[in-house]
């Protein structure tokens, strides 16, 4: 690190500080993927899975359900196979049974339900981070001035400033 000047290291913050919202946010749209898969494999074989709490009653409910956690259907549908097949185990869901394909519906909600709970646990956290950053605000101008004032009045300011040009003289 020492081999290189200032100038050349460069680096963002917020680079460096990941959004745990948006893993979480992932994992959950991938979650809500693979059920939609299992439901409709389940309809294929003539049996039904309990409701999922995303798709409620409604088209419309499903996408407000979704947008309380940034998602949008554009987001479910763009999950890749291959992340599906990680969760799900396999690509092809139609070889499971009925009673395998619920199991594994049932994981899939309670693993949902944590992840929505962690996503607002992790937003109330980030909500009061920054009450605490904004609480740091505080406008100092005032100590400042009367700190300043202070040292006007004992002739100390007066004296650091002849010594700062005393010593600008004598570097010369």
């Amino acid at each position: 690190m020492l081999q290189y000047e200032t100038e050349q290291v460069s680096f963002n913050l917020l680079a460096l500080c990941r959004n745990p919202l948006g893993s979480i946010r992932r994992d959950l749209v991938e979650k809500i993927r693979c059920y939609d898969i299992l439901v409709r494999t389940a309809e294929s074989q003539g049996s039904k899975l309990s409701p999922s709490w995303v798709n409620g009653d409604s088209a419309s409910t499903r996408q407000e359900n979704l947008a309380l956690y940034g998602l949008s259907e554009w987001d479910v549908q763009a999950v890749s196979d291959d992340k599906t097949e990680k969760t799900l185990g396999v690509r092809d869901t139609s070889s499971y049974q009925p009673a395998e394909l619920a199991e594994i519906a049932s994981r899939l909600e309670r693993e949902q339900e944590q992840l929505r709970s962690e996503y607002t646990a992790q937003l109330a956290s980030m909500d009061d981070d920054a009450g605490v950053a904004t609480g740091r605000k505080k406008d100092y101008s005032l100590v400042i001035h009367e700190w300043i004032k202070k040292l006007v009045d004992r002739g100390v300011l007066h004296e650091l400033l002849d010594e700062a040009d005393h010593t600008s003289l004598l570097s010369s």
